[in-house]
C-alpha cells in the first residue's frame, strides 16, 4: 500500500477512535446535583419556613400554603376525585394531564404540578419518567408558580413543595441512568458517593475495569466501592472502622484522632505518605463516608438534635485542623465534603450562614444553578423577616 495511503488510513483510524471516546465520554452536572440532592429536604422545609413569614403580608403566600395543604390532604385519592376536590380552587387536574399529552414538558403551570404531585403521590413512573424525558437539567423545573410584581421592579416569586419533590425524583433517576459514565478510578469519590445513595443500580461492568496501578487514595476508594458491591477487598483495620462506622457520631472523634495518628506515624510517612502526597484527598475521603452514613442514617434530612449538632461540630472542626482545611469558600474546599457536612448541619448556622450563603451564590452564579440561588435567597429572606441568624432547632 503507497505511504500516503498509509497516512490518510492512520488519521481517517485516529478521527473514528476520537469520536467514539467522545461518545462515551458525558458531561454529569455532578456538582449541581450533589447540592441539590443532598439540600432537598433542608430547602424545603426552610422555604415553607419562608412562604409562612411572607403569608403575614403576602396573600399569594397565604394562597401556597393552601394549594401545599389541599394538595397533601387530597393526593391519596383516585386522580377523579382528587380533581374534583381542587376544582373550587381553580385547579383543574385532568386539564394539567392533557396540558402534558398536548405540549410535554417545559414551563408547567398549575395544574400540571397538580398532576405531577399526584404522580409522585401514587408512585406513577411510567408517566413521571415521560414528564422527565422533556427535562433537560433541574433548572427547568424551578420556574416560579407564582410571580408577585410589588413596587415596580421588586418582584416575588413564589414555589411549591412539589417542586422539590420533582427535582429530588429528576436526581435520582438522573444519576441511576448515567452513574455508568464515572471512571471508577479518577472519578471514584463521586462513583462511591451515589452509589452509596443508590446501592440498586449495577455497576459491575464498571469496576472490571480498575487496573492495579493505585496510589494510596486510589486504593482506599476502590476498595470501598468493592466493599459496598460484595467483592473482595483490601481494607486495612482503620479504613474498615470507617466504612462500618455506626453513624451516631459516638465514635467520630475517635476514627479522626486515628487518622491524625496514621499522619504523623514515622514509617506510614516513609513508606507511603511522602510518595503518595495524598494526605489531604484520603481524609477527606474519610471523612465523606462518615458524613454520608449519618445523612443516609437520618433519611436525608438535617440533625435536629443540639447535642448531636454540637457533637459534629466539633468533630469536624478537630478534622478540619488535622488536615489543615480552614475555608468554605467555592472552590477551596472538596465541594462533596462541603455539601455533606452542611446537609447534615444545616440547622447549625448562627456562625456558618455566611459562609453558606456565599458558597451558595457562587456555585448559583458559576454554574447557572437555580436551586443554589433560591436556597441562598431563602436563608437571607427568613434571616431579614427574623432580623437574626438561623438557629438548630
Amino acid at each position: 500500500m503507497p505511504l500516503i495511503l498509509k497516512i490518510k488510513n492512520l488519521k481517517l483510524i485516529s478521527i473514528i477512535l476520537l469520536l467514539l471516546c467522545c461518545l462515551e465520554a458525558k458531561d454529569i452536572p455532578h456538582n449541581k446535583m450533589v447540592l441539590e440532592f443532598l439540600f432537598s429536604n433542608a430547602a424545603e422545609m426552610k422555604y415553607h419556613e419562608l412562604i409562612k413569614l411572607r403569608a403575614l403580608n403576602y396573600e399569594k403566600a397565604k394562597h401556597i400554603l393552601v394549594l401545599e395543604d389541599i394538595f397533601n390532604t387530597y393526593s391519596s385519592l383516585e386522580l377523579n376525585l382528587f380533581s374534583e376536590k381542587l376544582q373550587p380552587h381553580q385547579i383543574n387536574v385532568i386539564k394539567g394531564k392533557e396540558n402534558f399529552n398536548q405540549k410535554g414538558g417545559g414551563h408547567f403551570d398549575v395544574h400540571q404540578w397538580a398532576y405531577i404531585h399526584w404522580l409522585l403521590f401514587h408512585e406513577k413512573t411510567e408517566e413521571l419518567l415521560s414528564i422527565l424525558k422533556h427535562l433537560s437539567d433541574t433548572n427547568q423545573i424551578w420556574v416560579p408558580i407564582y410571580i408577585d410584581n410589588r413596587e415596580g421592579d421588586y418582584i416575588i416569586e413564589y414555589f411549591i413543595n412539589t417542586q422539590f419533590m420533582l427535582s429530588r425524583y429528576f436526581i435520582e433517576n438522573y444519576m441511576k441512568d448515567n452513574m455508568q459514565y464515572f471512571d471508577p478510578v479518577d472519578e471514584g469519590d463521586k462513583l462511591y458517593l451515589w452509589y452509596s445513595l443508590f446501592p440498586e443500580v449495577n455497576i459491575d461492568n464498571q469496576i472490571k475495569s480498575i487496573g492495579n496501578d493505585l496510589d494510596y487514595y486510589e486504593q482506599l476508594v476502590v476498595n470501598n466501592i468493592y466493599l459496598n458491591t460484595g467483592k473482595k477487598q483490601s481494607l486495612n483495620d482503620f479504613e474498615s472502622s470507617v466504612q462500618y462506622y455506626n453513624s451516631t457520631q459516638n465514635n467520630m472523634l475517635s476514627i479522626i484522632e486515628s487518622l491524625e495518628s496514621q499522619y504523623n506515624d514515622i514509617n506510614m510517612q516513609n513508606k507511603i505518605w511522602d510518595d503518595c502526597e495524598c494526605t489531604e484527598e484520603y481524609g477527606v475521603f474519610v471523612m465523606k463516608v462518615m458524613l454520608e452514613r449519618i445523612l443516609i442514617h437520618n433519611e436525608y434530612k438535617p440533625i435536629e438534635d443540639l447535642n448531636e449538632i454540637r457533637t459534629l461540630e466539633g468533630s469536624f472542626e478537630y478534622f478540619q485542623n488535622v488536615l489543615k482545611i480552614i475555608t468554605y469558600k467555592y472552590g477551596q474546599i472538596d465541594h462533596d465534603l462541603f455539601c455533606l457536612y452542611f446537609a447534615n448541619n444545616f440547622y447549625n448556622m448562627e456562625k456558618q450562614q455566611p459562609f453558606i450563603t456565599e458558597y451558595l451564590n457562587y456555585i448559583g452564579r458559576d454554574e447557572n444553578h437555580k436551586f443554589a440561588l433560591i436556597l441562598s435567597s431563602t436563608l437571607n429572606e427568613i434571616m431579614a423577616y427574623t432580623n437574626t441568624s438561623i438557629k438548630g432547632k
